[in-house]
């Protein structure tokens, strides 16, 4: 396979590889600028980067005309939306929830497919890329510098939010789409919309692989994306204890370093 560069963005082509590097070298930046600086600077700089998401949220209801069809449902929407709170108010709760929500940012920006034929120079791909760049490592960068306190208790409440929601988002993909279909509401090619937040329907048009590979295996709507939930507490249950292993390997250095009391030296 000969890799090219084109104004297309593409999936796992030389385009698409080279702005996942530069997606990396932005979260790098973001961290040595949030070494740089002290709170409530580096707060309020943290805070206006967290913002892009509601732009992206903004331009997607506005620019094509059928807000249904971008209704913020998806699991890097509600990132979206609780980042600049947890930037704020360091929430316990919603920060924990950061650490898998933001997992569906960096999905979207690897299996791509949907966005795979946007210019990298348009509108489009600006508000696609950098808010789910932002949403997957500002989240990272919380957790680095403070704003956010992983605890593994938090899996519970992360799992049940995550859980509410998306049984939400899966009656609302079934009830607009019984509007659409009774409304016969049509999108700017003609074809009859049909939504899928968070993935919780299969259908014909699926491009998803993932989803399509889920669905192969539980073929039932709602129910086939229950697969997932193994994988996401063993990430999960991975990244608190890794967490758990730094934390104790620093509280070891600070001990050896501590002096000794005189006592004890002698």
């Amino acid at each position: 396979m000969v890799l090219r560069f084109s104004m297309l963005w593409g999936t796992f082509t030389l385009t698409h590889f080279i702005t996942l590097a530069i997606g990396l070298l932005l979260i790098l930046g973001l961290y040595g600028l949030g070494r740089l600086l002290k709170d409530p600077y580096r707060k309020w700089v943290y805070f206006g980067f967290s913002l892009l998401g509601y732009g992206a949220i903004i331009f997607n209801l506005v620019m094509w005309h059928s807000p249904l069809e971008y209704l913020p449902l998806e699991l890097c929407s509600f990132n979206a939306m609780i980042l600049p709170i947890v930037v704020l108010s360091k929430n316990k709760v919603l920060g924990n929830c950061l650490l898998l929500w933001s997992l569906g940012a960096f999905i979207a920006l690897i299996v791509n497919n949907g966005a795979a034929n946007f210019d990298i120079f348009s509108w489009t791909f600006f508000w696609y890329y950098f808010p789910h760049v932002i949403e997957f490592g500002l989240p990272i960068l919380l957790v680095r510098f403070g704003y956010i306190e992983l605890k593994a208790k938090y899996i519970a409440t992360t799992m049940g939010i995550t859980l509410v929601l998306y049984t939400l988002v899966y009656f609302c993909n079934v009830g607009l789409n019984r509007y659409f279909a009774q409304n016969d509401i049509r999108d700017y090619k003609g074809d009859l919309i049909q939504v899928n937040y968070m993935f919780s329907i299969c259908g014909k048009n699926e491009i998803n692989p993932l989803v399509i590979f889920l669905h192969s295996i539980i073929p039932f709507n709602y129910w086939h994306m229950y697969l997932a939930a193994p994988v996401i507490l063993l990430y999960l249950g991975s990244i608190y204890y890794v967490h758990y292993l730094v934390g104790k390997h620093k509280q070891k250095k600070l001990e050896d370093k501590s002096p000794v009391p005189n006592s004890e030296a002698k």
